[in-house]
């Protein structure tokens, strides 16, 4: 991994402390590892973006792929949909895209409101999916 990403890594890792969350890197990647309100997830950083993203197992939800395309047209910001495995079982993922300039002045602030948004995503889909 090159210098910048890894401190922009590091820098993510610090605004989620800050913000009161646990903050883990599992490997030398650029995948932060975190939880709220009881739910795991994970934040992918690229140079100039954050990846949120959130797995369920399909056996604790009544997601289908007509519920997930609503989901995605109503909340906009994220995407829901459905990965299968090999041994056959499938997971729900929610996910958030979020354009991220980790050197301007408010990028912490931005950082916090797309982190609470990405929360209140995974909240608002385990309501509409339990």
């Amino acid at each position: 991994m090159d210098e910048a990403l890894d401190m922009e890594v590091g820098t993510v890792i610090e605004w989620l402390h800050a913000l009161g969350y646990r903050a883990e890197r599992r490997q030398d990647d650029a995948i932060v590892y975190t939880a709220a309100e009881g739910y795991k997830f994970g934040i992918r950083i690229y140079e100039d973006s954050l990846q949120y993203a959130a797995h369920f197992e399909t056996a604790d939800t009544t997601a289908t792929l007509e519920s997930c395309h609503d989901y995605t047209a109503k909340y906009r910001w994220a995407k829901a949909y459905f990965i299968d495995f090999e041994d056959d079982s499938r997971s729900l993922i929610i996910e958030m895209d979020a354009w991220m300039n980790f050197l301007a002045e408010d990028g912490r602030y931005v950082f916090q409101a797309m982190t609470e948004r990405f929360i209140a995503l995974i909240l608002k889909s385990r309501e509409i999916f339990a």
